[in-house]
């Protein structure tokens, strides 16, 4: 009876054992599906931002979730989280991340604008100085568009600058 009884759990053992081998032959050809789809979705846009991110906060890296979210920074082998960033880098790294995704679409062949309303409002003088020179390089791949109400900041960044004029009503219109 004792042998029987060391059959059959011997036999759920086995059954068992199969069990988890399956599951980790399919979490290892999910995670190596998951490492390709970030491979051709997210290495692109990492490329793309590696240049804009060098110039505005130089020796770091952005971490992405699969699904394109900025996570964090890492500089100077330090991660952090980004809402442990401050208010003035989390705005750099969005403005950076857009421009991007405005180069990845240029490259592709459909450049698009990128438009900024009131951004960079929480940079110092020489972040906001690195960002000018990431917005130049951008606006050689595709136009930017920048809304501001704080033109003597944003003067230096030079592009042309538009005014809003008071609209008079055409009397000979029909």
């Amino acid at each position: 009876e004792r042998q029987e009884m060391l059959e059959r759990l011997n036999k759920k053992v086995e059954h068992y054992a199969r069990q988890v081998a399956a599951l980790q032959l399919l979490d290892d050809i999910l995670c190596g599906q998951e490492q390709a789809t970030q491979d051709k979705f997210l290495q692109p846009v990492l490329e793309a931002v590696r240049p804009y991110l060098a110039t505005v906060l130089p020796g770091s890296d952005l971490h992405f979730t699969e699904t394109l979210d900025v996570t964090g920074l890492r500089r100077q082998s330090q991660e952090q989280t980004l809402d442990l960033l401050s208010a003035g880098t989390q705005e750099q790294i969005a403005v950076l991340v857009r421009l991007g995704f405005a180069r990845l679409s240029a490259q592709s062949g459909s450049p698009m604008p990128v438009i900024l309303d009131d951004a960079l409002v929480y940079s110092d003088d020489e972040r906001i100085a690195r960002a000018f020179d990431a917005l130049h390089a951008a606006s050689k791949l595709h136009q930017v568009i920048i809304l501001t109400c704080r033109s003597a900041s944003f003067a230096a960044l030079g592009g042309n600058q538009l005014a809003l004029e008071e609209w008079k009503p055409d009397d000979t219109a029909v």
